[in-house]
């Protein structure tokens, strides 16, 4: 028989059961199931707008976020609260609307965070907060260049303090940049399915690689030649080939086309980057996505317009003398 000792050994077990169901309560509370922010709703603070669920939020833009936490345990731990929304400079940050656990610690309501202890388990607390998207979010510089990009931002996001994420409410933020560029795609995509029956099927195909090319860039950063793209698109039936095609109207204008194709030459700073010989890995990863997607656009042009796939021939031959350092 084993010579245990019982007696010493049982506070040890005590212990390491303790510390065990310690792990086991805070890992069901960051898991899937423990669920704490049970409902939430945005609005614009100036216009009082109601943000819907797949509404982006826009940069420098002043939301106001209603929050709903039902504490899912009683436990001796401190969650913090966090907004990657800024203070506004006038209002408070952070309004605790009910708190009838007294759970909420003590807070300067101008910073991005405060704190809480769960007291007692199924209360509810509520929070306000209001702020703005950050100026700068959607924005970043690569190489000298200026890109607009779709960024995830969270209003609010719950942790244990000094541990894991419990739970968080995210939106999309976006500037008026993008904010163009998707207008004027929806209207394009729109017009295009209305007529979608009507015009011919090499025209309706080339108009979609155009439209796809466009988002492809836009996706990128680069908005602004997204959208001039998007502009030899028509938007009224008297500039599209119907059934069956007689002349082709929308690519008639060969100086045109040239220019929007110069566009996206400046766009993506092809020159800058030619003149330079920088082998940077953001522009050489761009550069050569694009061969491949104008070669589609090329092929699938040829039986259009000749004279566009050329033009689309010629700019990809150039970015391949580029890469290859000519």
């Amino acid at each position: 028989m084993l010579g245990i000792d019982f007696t010493n050994a049982l506070p040890k077990i005590l212990i390491i059961l303790i510390v065990m169901s310690c792990l086991t309560s805070l890992t069901s509370v960051s898991g899937e199931a423990a669920t704490w922010i049970t409902n939430i709703s945005m609005q614009e603070s100036e216009t009082g707008k109601a943000i819907g669920e797949g509404d982006p939020l826009l940069s420098g833009g002043i939301y106001v976020v209603h929050v709903n936490i039902t504490i899912p345990l009683k436990a001796d731990i401190e969650v913090v609260a966090y907004t990657q929304l800024e203070w506004d400079g006038q209002d408070a940050l952070w309004k605790v609307m009910e708190d009838p656990a007294g759970a909420v610690k003590s807070f300067d309501p101008r910073l991005n965070e405060i704190s809480f202890v769960p007291k007692a388990k199924d209360v509810k607390l509520v929070l306000d907060i209001v702020g703005r998207v950050p100026r700068g979010i959607t924005m970043k510089s690569i190489d000298g260049l200026t890109l607009h990009l779709k960024t995830p931002i969270k209003p609010i996001l719950l942790e244990v303090k000094d541990g894991s994420p419990l739970d968080y409410f995210e939106k999309v933020a976006i500037d008026a940049d993008i904010a163009a560029f998707d207008n004027k795609l929806e209207q394009k995509e729109v017009f295009l399915n209305e007529v979608r029956n009507e015009v011919d099927d090499k025209w309706f195909s080339l108009a979609s690689s155009v439209v796809d090319y466009s988002e492809s860039l836009a996706a990128k950063g680069f908005t602004d030649n997204a959208s001039e793209i998007l502009g030899f698109i028509p938007s009224n039936r008297d500039e599209v080939p119907l059934k069956p095609v007689e002349k082709n109207p929308w690519m008639a204008n060969v100086s045109y086309v040239s220019i929007g194709i110069l566009g996206i030459l400046a766009t993506i700073g092809l020159a800058q980057w030619s003149r330079a010989r920088s082998k940077s890995s953001a522009y050489e990863y761009l550069l050569k996505e694009q061969v491949k997607k104008l070669e589609v656009l090329r092929v699938r042009s040829e039986r259009v317009d000749p004279r566009f796939a050329s033009e689309v021939g010629e700019l990809k031959e150039t970015i391949k003398r580029v890469l290859g350092g000519e």
